[in-house]
């Protein structure tokens, strides 16, 4: 057990043995310990939220606290809670923040933050939030930690201002980790990039719609066919990528696909402004969504020119 939680739970002990309450000089004769001291531990669990303080005349009397703390209900969070008071120095801190960076409740409370160096903060512009603080001040921002033994977090990271109980202002920082979120976006993007690279690859054209008949994606040849950029495809039907009478066709092809569930196949030509055409063969089938229900269709076609005019 370290040195703080030891002083501290003989301290809550004699407390608790004595209702009515103790002063300083009382706990300093029964621990044998300076009055300094004693006060120091004092006023950390009066912060946390496990001792109460009231003055009686001259002395202070030194009570265990009745109520729940703050500090118990804060550290049910699964979030890092750190509050600071007007001079940067560390009011409450949790044990989730702790924890993440490897400090002890004595060597943070109290203390001022700048010389601290927590990783939580290293953001440049967090920090600067937090040492110039704007009043009113409500800030949100994502940041990358980077920790000691290589590993990296990721965390959105809130500053609110906060008024003490004696009207001084402060600030409590609220850090939710969402490293899990950013390894799940990550690795959603990198199967999005693959999947893209993989049917940028095939030589003919390919196409997939939603049941309402939106292009949701295609490949680099589906955009050389309709002579338009990707972003003037998707999110777009037929009759505003292809040429009137054709999108028709297409647009009917989906609703049979649709309805009957099955594989359809059409020859056509498309003739371009340059007077130039080609022949095709498109071939559309119905796909399934994850749950089971129709997601729309996907289409490939094939260039029939060649043999057309051979």
């Amino acid at each position: 057990m370290k040195g703080y939680e030891r002083i501290a739970i003989q301290i809550t002990n004699l407390l608790r043995a004595r209702p009515r309450g103790l002063t300083i000089t009382d706990i300093s004769q029964a621990l044998h310990m300076n009055r300094n001291s004693v006060a120091k531990y004092l006023e950390i669990l009066v912060t946390a939220g496990k001792v109460e303080k009231q003055r009686i005349g001259r002395a202070k009397i030194f009570f265990l606290s009745q109520k729940v703390p703050i500090s118990a209900m804060l550290n049910l969070s699964s979030d890092m809670i750190l509050i600071i008071d007007s001079h940067s120095r560390i009011w409450y801190v949790n044990e989730n923040l702790l924890a993440f960076e490897g400090k002890t409740r004595a060597g943070v409370i109290g203390k001022e933050l700048p010389p601290l160096n927590l990783g939580i903060f290293s953001d440049p512009e967090i920090r600067g939030r937090i040492e110039h603080p704007e009043e009113d001040q409500e800030f949100q921002k994502e940041a990358e930690v980077k920790r000691e033994d290589g590993t990296t977090s990721f965390f959105t990271i809130s500053l609110v201002s906060t008024i003490f109980e004696d009207g001084s202002r402060g600030i409590t920082v609220i850090a939710e980790d969402i490293s899990e979120r950013k390894k799940a976006e990550k690795s959603l993007k990198d199967h999005l990039f693959f999947f893209q690279e993989l049917i940028d690859r095939v030589p003919s054209p390919v196409f997939y719609k939603d049941t309402h008949g939106y292009y949701l994606g295609c490949n680099r040849a589906f955009e050389d066919f309709t002579r338009r950029p990707r972003d003037q495809i998707l999110d777009r039907k037929a009759g505003e990528v292809l040429p009137a009478g054709l999108a028709n066709r297409f647009e009917a092809m989906d609703a049979t696909a649709l309805k009957t569930g099955t594989t359809q196949t059409f020859e056509s030509s498309i003739f371009y402004d340059d007077g130039t055409h080609r022949n095709f063969i498109v071939f559309k089938a119905p796909f399934m969504t994850r749950e089971g229900s129709q997601g729309g269709v996907v289409g490939t076609i094939v260039d029939t020119t060649p043999w057309k005019e051979s």
